[in-house]
């Protein structure tokens, strides 16, 4: 009698279904109730912020100023990302536990190759071939950087190419009156008053120095007469999209400055006032540029902001060195604002004439 009792017992047991994995519970803990409720919040925003970083393609949100706030947070979303994961554990349930894998699938194949890790590793231990280039790409936030502690740090790096955006005037003289910028005895830049002004400084001549404009902007650039041959550099700062009235401006920038020609050595370098996870940027890539940080990177690279009361950290990566593809990029690494608000690019690479 007692083993037939056992026997039933052990097959009421069986017959009871594992809390682990379910797609619900008839009397679910509070833990699991709360875990539930969070996790599908935090899935449904990162769903939401992935659906428009990929939305232009689809035909909506390329110039709508929300969507593209909401695209310049994805790298955030690491957060919202092990928030999701831990609520799907505590709640236990299956169809939170399948969209949790979802969306973390979607933002590893998105967003990690964007923060690159290829650069993170030590630096070639063979030195810098004889025709390597050295560029130092900064915004000097309307000469608000100081001058003389920017011209030491270029001086140091032994730079052979600067270019700066909101370089004032006065900025300008400063910058070069800093012992060992003599090296650079050529320079052009907009046209030079009291307001912002972009500048390329060079130890080597430049020629067919040129200002145009593009979508609305005025972009300098220069044949930098390398004693191994030319390559072309353009300063880009196109307009910063802080105000839904400037976004259509701000496009508009991104797509003329993406259909400039690459057929020749060439490097664009300077405040793109985009990320990755901005379409428009994306699809100036896809014209056959290669953006140095993707080759040699070390994870985000934020450059701003800096030097901002509430913000400890820069967020987003706005500054970019984009290349033709007659460029190997040996390394990149961010350099000291000295009082910018945005972080300089210091690359070197080396080049096929």
């Amino acid at each position: 009698m007692a083993d037939c009792k056992g026997a039933e017992l052990a097959t009421v047991e069986e017959q009871q279904p594992s809390d682990f994995g379910r797609s619900g519970d008839a009397r679910p803990t509070a833990a699991r109730r709360v875990g539930r409720g969070v996790g599908w919040l935090t899935v449904a925003l990162i769903a939401t912020v992935l659906v428009l970083r990929a939305a232009p393609p689809l035909g909506v949100g390329r110039i709508d100023f929300f969507t593209q706030l909401l695209a310049a947070a994805t790298p955030m979303l690491i957060v919202p990302v092990v928030v999701a994961v831990l609520a799907a554990l505590v709640s236990r349930t299956r169809d939170l536990g399948v969209a949790t894998a979802l969306v973390v699938a979607v933002f590893a194949v998105t967003v990690a190759p964007v923060d690159a890790v290829v650069g993170c590793g030590p630096e070639p231990e063979t030195a810098a071939a004889d025709g390597a280039i050295r560029i130092y790409s900064a915004n000097v936030w309307s000469g608000r950087g100081r001058a003389a502690d920017i011209g030491a740090a270029i001086v140091a790096e032994d730079v052979d190419v600067v270019v700066l955006q909101e370089a004032r005037w006065v900025f300008q003289q400063e910058l070069l009156a800093v012992p060992g910028m003599d090296r650079f005895g050529y320079s052009v830049s907009e046209e030079l008053d009291q307001s912002d002004t972009d500048v390329i400084l060079s130890r080597w001549p430049l020629g067919n120095a040129a200002r145009e404009q593009l979508g609305g902007r005025t972009v300098i650039s220069a044949d930098i007469e390398h004693p191994d041959g030319v390559f072309r550099v353009h300063n880009v700062h196109t307009t910063a999209p802080m105000r839904p009235g400037n976004m259509s401006r701000w496009q508009a920038q991104l797509d003329a400055i993406g259909e400039i020609p690459n057929e020749t050595p060439t490097i664009l370098a300077g405040d793109f006032n985009a990320t990755e996870d901005h379409q428009p940027f994306r699809s100036l890539l896809s014209n056959g540029w290669s953006d140095v940080h993707d080759d040699r990177g070390c994870g985000p690279d934020a450059t701003w902001p800096v030097n901002r009361r509430f913000v400890p950290r820069p967020l987003l990566r706005l500054d970019h060195v984009l290349v033709s593809d007659h460029f190997t990029t040996r390394s990149l690494r961010l350099g000291s604002p000295h009082g910018s608000d945005h972080m300089p690019l210091i690359t070197e690479m080396d080049w096929t004439p």
